[in-house]
């Protein structure tokens, strides 16, 4: 690992520990997103963050690309996993179990809810089963529909087969962009402070009880040598940031498990039962599970599965002023470069200059001592990170 990497890593825990402090927040729940990350005019853009599973780190970079999404992990995890009612149902019908799946196939449109379904198989189990079966197969299907993994079931083909006005194929969260509005009108203010001659860099005592990572460099371009030496001179030199945010607010939300009254939120089908979720989390066995399928406990659960935790809640910040200064003593020449790569964003939020209403005023004075003023005026609110849950809180 080279010396900048080593600083920044550095640096990134000593500022995680100083937004725990000034912005009041808890070492077993935090996760600070690195670098800038503008919330912009769509809800679209919170249910995007909620719909991804932190991973195992204090520290992360927010990758659209590299995101393991919830909302997809858990429409898994219902494939994989067997309604117990389906089990009895399946006896029962023997051999007419697969005709009746063949017709499932052909109904269009779905039916809408469990009354519509029973509806729907009494009326075909009249005209296609043999009278002594008829009313066990009927009992056994309505039986199977309350099952909460068949109930999840068919939460997700209404999503997928639902009308145009009800967004088919979203996955929704409980909060909007008109929510977050609300609540930044009643946010605190908050001031971060760090010294990195005297701020901690040990990150053990956080949920993830890991090593924070830090972006490449001090500036937001990166990827040239010769910011790795700034990085170098800079931060061995000491660096001190104060961050004033006019608004803090913590937004809390999780997936839609039931129909909203909320104006944009009745517009999309619920999708997320956490009984099925629960039922699949508590048994690990083929009694649950489907043998043989590629989805797991494991994969799912396990240490390295990729549903131990989800983000409950996010920390988002708007109106910010931030000054960082460093005596690293810089050259004629190191200053120049300096300056111009500030004005591609630097150290905490890396965003470029008149990105999203970014500034940055960069000057020296006579030792060669660096001062990097930034701010985002309010109406831009960022992301500064989230508060990650294990997954049983959602059972």
């Amino acid at each position: 690992m080279s010396s900048a990497q080593t600083a920044m890593n550095t640096l990134a825990a000593q500022w995680y520990n100083a937004v725990l402090s000034g912005c009041k927040l808890s070492p077993d729940e935090f996760q600070l997103m690195q670098g800038a990350m503008p919330i912009g005019a769509t809800t679209e853009n919170l249910w995007n963050v909620f719909d991804s599973v932190p991973p195992l780190t204090a520290t992360t970079f927010y990758n659209p690309a590299q995101v393991s999404s919830f909302s997809q992990n858990y429409a898994g995890v219902i494939s994989a996993v067997i309604a117990q009612g389906t089990l009895q149902f399946q006896r029962d019908m023997g051999d007419y179990y697969a005709q009746w799946n063949n017709y499932k196939k052909t109904i269009s449109p779905l039916p809408a809810d469990n009354l519509a379904w029973s509806k729907a198989f009494s009326s075909w189990a009249n005209a296609n089963l043999p009278q002594s079966q008829v009313t066990t197969s009927i009992t056994d299907f309505n039986t199977m529909l309350q099952d909460p993994i068949a109930v999840a079931a068919n939460q997700l083909l209404n999503v997928q087969f639902a009308p145009a006005t009800m967004h088919p194929g979203d996955y929704a969260y409980t909060t909007t962009i008109e929510q977050l509005q609300l609540a930044l009108n009643n946010a605190r203010p908050a001031t971060v402070q760090l010294n990195s001659s005297t701020q901690s860099s040990d990150v053990s005592h956080t949920w993830a009880q890991s090593e924070a990572s830090g972006i490449f460099d001090i500036f937001g371009l990166g990827g040239d040598s010769s910011y790795d030496e700034l990085t170098t001179k800079v931060t061995t030199a000491g660096v001190n940031i104060q961050a004033k945010f006019a608004k803090l607010v913590t937004l809390p939300a999780g997936p839609l498990k039931q129909p909203s009254d909320d104006n944009l939120l009745s517009q999309f089908v619920p999708w997320f039962n956490s009984a099925a979720l629960g039922e699949a989390h508590a048994k690990q066995d083929n009694t649950v599970w489907k043998a043989g399928d590629a989805i797991t406990w494991e994969s799912t659960f396990g240490p390295g599965g990729n549903l131990q935790r989800f983000a409950a809640a996010m920390v988002i910040v708007d109106g910010i002023s931030l000054t960082m200064t460093s005596k690293a003593g810089l050259s004629t020449q190191d200053q120049a470069s300096f300056k111009a790569a500030a004005a591609g964003g630097v150290f905490p939020f890396f965003e470029a200059e008149a990105s999203g209403g970014w500034s940055h005023d960069v000057s020296f004075d006579d030792q060669g001592s660096v001062t990097v003023t930034s701010s985002c005026p309010a109406g831009n609110p960022q992301v500064l990170g989230v508060l990650v849950s294990p997954i049983a809180d959602l059972f």
